[in-house]
């Protein structure tokens, strides 16, 4: 049997995958978004200082499975949903927001070194 691809979803498996737009201050401080399954939607809880590009799993909201017990998970890849279309005010707003956060280059976290002694390692 040949199952056609889906403009949304796309399967591995007994499991999905699908790409989940979200705002930066959702992503920054949480929130709660609808991500679509193959039959409706469910909530789900988006962690305070969530990474774009971070998958979340939402457990038997997959396929079905072929044997018939339960169905496949729903993983959730968090995309950042940058604006295209700001208003000076939005604009301004954004402005004063990135004068007070620090350069993710220049910085790291506790995990990891700066970005910029990273390619150093690298190429010296």
């Amino acid at each position: 049997m040949n199952v056609g691809e889906h403009t949304f979803f796309q399967r591995e498996g007994d499991d999905l995958l699908c790409k989940v737009p979200v705002s930066f201050p959702t992503l920054a401080l949480g929130g709660e978004i609808e991500v679509p399954t193959l039959t409706d939607s469910s909530a789900f809880q988006i962690p305070k200082g969530t990474q774009p590009d971070t998958r979340f799993r939402l457990r038997g909201k997959g396929m079905p499975r072929v044997d018939g017990r339960g169905h496949g998970d729903l993983y959730v890849a968090i995309n950042l949903a940058v604006p295209t279309k700001l208003t000076p005010e939005q604009e301004q707003l954004l402005e004063e927001l990135g004068r007070t956060l620090p350069d993710p280059l220049a910085t790291g976290t506790d995990e990891e070194r700066p970005f910029f002694e990273r390619v150093k390692d690298i190429f010296g």
